[in-house]
């Protein structure tokens, strides 16, 4: 298995897996998805790493570039994780999450944030493992504009 930073023409075998995640949060496939990875790539929006075996794609993260002004400093946000169900439990989210430290640290970032479900324990634990913390400090709260 090897962790692999997606370019553009990886983005439809990544798709399968990016539509399973978005699945897990309640939201339907949607077509745009795929010109959205594209996008997000060709643009350099986001950065995606994934887990490829010789039976195909086994995860991916993708990462936003952010800013902080509490920590003066350039950050990315850990937005997406996905792990196949079957691939589960094999260490390769922690491989994904250790790919992701590493680019941070290359692009001399002062942090990675993330959210998750409150309800996805699993995750938490993993993060947890890792070592993020919870911010006590801070609720985090979005606004739709639609």
């Amino acid at each position: 298995m090897k962790i692999k930073k997606a370019i553009l023409a990886d983005v439809s075998k990544i798709l399968p897996l990016f539509h399973a995640y978005r699945q897990f949060y309640r939201h339907e496939i949607d077509p745009n998805a795929e010109n959205f990875l594209s996008e997000r790539l060709s643009k350099n929006e986001s950065v995606i790493f994934y887990a490829e075996d010789e039976s195909g794609v086994l995860g991916f993260t993708q990462l936003y570039p952010g800013f902080s002004s509490r920590n003066l400093g350039s950050t990315w946000i850990l937005n997406d994780l996905f792990v196949k169900p079957e691939a589960r439990r094999k260490k390769i989210a922690w491989k994904l999450i250790d790919e992701s430290v590493k680019h941070a640290k290359e692009t001399k970032a002062v942090l990675i944030g993330l959210s998750t479900q409150i309800a996805n324990a699993d995750s938490q634990e993993l993060y947890k493992k890792y070592g993020f913390k919870k911010d006590n400090d801070l609720f985090h709260f979005n606004l739709r504009v639609e």
